[in-house]
């Protein structure tokens, strides 16, 4: 695998939600996207769920990279990472979303691939 290839454009996707889901990435038509690494962290470490998902184009959830579960406010930060064997494989129209459950959960997600031509 060369990510060096002209015909490949590496991406890093930072974002934050916040009692929302938030749209990182949609693989454009005639593109393809392989995630290499992902990560999922909060601000505060507050009560609540946040993930990184894989969304199909009609927005139905077909895999999650990571999640966060948080049941007690104990003044530590959890994360979680993601990091395929191989690069994951999505198609035109598949969507990278973060996602935050509360208002109090500050959910941050940084995802790092390539796109390249289908």
């Amino acid at each position: 695998m060369e990510f060096h290839d002209p015909n490949k454009v590496q991406r890093l996707l930072e974002e934050e939600a916040t009692d929302e889901t938030t749209v990182l990435y949609t693989v454009p038509a005639g593109k393809q996207f392989h995630i290499v690494s992902s990560i999922l962290f909060t601000d505060n470490g507050a009560v609540g769920f946040a993930s990184i998902a894989i969304v199909t184009g009609a927005d139905v959830h077909k895999q999650y990279l990571n999640q966060l579960s948080i049941k007690t406010e104990v003044g530590i930060i959890p994360a979680d990472h993601y990091s395929p064997c191989w690069p994951m494989d999505l198609v035109a129209g598949e969507k990278i979303v973060l996602f935050s459950s509360v208002a109090s959960l500050v959910a941050k997600g940084d995802v790092f691939g390539y796109e390249a031509n289908a």
